[in-house]
């Protein structure tokens, strides 16, 4: 975006170079940054100082998307979550339980349903692991130093109280080397 070189009172220079939009200043040994600040690096068009183009952004990052949905293995649907490419623009949370939970958030936002998604892999709670933690700390101490530990007993009877209350709770990834079939997993559960 047509950077400028900027030069001490004496002359010398360039040692920084200046947006000529944001007049943001970069050191001149990475120069094309001025030359690439306030603009989009999907269009090439003119961005305002601090501002991203994102329909740009996410038109990329949905294409990017739809090219890994396209080339996954395509596999029977089963019930449970699933994850669709922005179903609704800007929507950070992309996750749904179920097809038919995809369909309704569909039906009531007035946007198509997608034509495949991916199915999610389940995650297991994995614990505290105390004994790590301990170990970890102690390696930013001087020898010896978790000897003098007290509480260790009652810290590691919390943590095994906490893991077994919170043993049930899962999270879940998209599983991006498989997809399904909207409409077909949609037949299944009909």
């Amino acid at each position: 975006m047509n950077a400028i070189e900027l030069f001490t009172a004496s002359g010398d220079g360039p040692h920084a170079a200046m947006c000529a939009r944001c007049k943001r200043v970069y050191p001149s040994d990475i120069d094309r940054l001025a030359e690439s600040c306030c603009v989009c690096p999907i269009c090439g068009g003119a961005e305002d100082a601090g501002k991203l183009h994102w329909e740009c952004r996410f038109a990329h990052h949905k294409q990017a998307e739809n090219a890994a949905l396209a080339s996954a293995q395509v596999v029977p649907y089963v019930d449970g979550w699933i994850y669709s490419v922005g179903v609704l623009g800007y929507r950070q949370d992309r996750f749904f339980h179920d097809v038919t939970e995809l369909q309704e958030f569909c039906d009531a936002a007035e946007v198509t349903l997608p034509e495949r998604v991916h199915p999610c892999t389940e995650m297991p709670y994995t614990g505290l692991d105390m004994a790590g933690a301990i170990e970890r700390m102690a390696d930013e101490h001087s020898e010896g130093w978790q000897d003098n530990l007290d509480g260790i007993a009652e810290l590691n009877a919390a943590a095994d109280a906490f893991n077994d209350l919170n043993k049930a709770n899962v999270s879940y990834t998209p599983d991006t080397q498989r997809a399904f079939i909207v409409a077909d997993a949609l037949k299944t559960t009909e």
